[in-house]
């Protein structure tokens, strides 16, 4: 569990900064969702407030092209608590990690690159290819595969 962002007010909005380490992707309802690993996450004052977090790569992250390791990132976001899913060994059927509340950062406004400013290449427009383009930067095509449908 993050404690700084268990602290902090879930209905106010906070600055943060963070550098980009990769992209990702998370299902939900049936669907991929591009998200971004940033590490090192700060508040505003230069207080550390989690070595990680993934956040979506929303429009305002997409606008910025497509980032790499090490991009610093700025972005105004507010603490939303969430259940964690359980890690489960699925061939010994065996619980490794129960669920458990954590917190994550939501709605992202005000994103800023920091430290490149060198133009950066666009995201792809269409949803199905930027998931591809993180599958390629991830390694992890083939697992991603069968949910294409656009015929991989």
């Amino acid at each position: 569990m993050r404690k700084k962002l268990q602290e902090l007010d879930h209905e106010k909005r906070y600055t943060f900064t963070g550098f980009v380490e990769r992209p990702g992707k998370k299902r939900e309802n049936n669907h991929w969702k591009p998200t971004l690993l940033l590490t090192n996450l700060k508040d505003i004052d230069g207080n550390r407030i989690t070595d990680h977090i993934w956040i979506n790569y929303t429009k305002g992250f997409r606008k910025l092209g497509l980032l790499t390791k090490s991009d610093k990132v700025q972005f105004d976001g507010r603490v939303d608590e969430y259940i964690k899913e359980a890690v489960i060994d699925r061939e010994r059927n065996v619980v490794i990690k129960p669920p458990m509340k954590d917190y994550a950062l939501v709605y992202p406004t005000k994103i800023k690159l920091l430290n490149n400013h060198i133009a950066k290449q666009p995201v792809p427009e269409n949803n199905a290819e930027f998931l591809r383009y993180i599958g390629d930067v991830t390694h992890d095509l083939k697992r991603m595969k069968r949910y294409f449908s656009n015929g991989w």
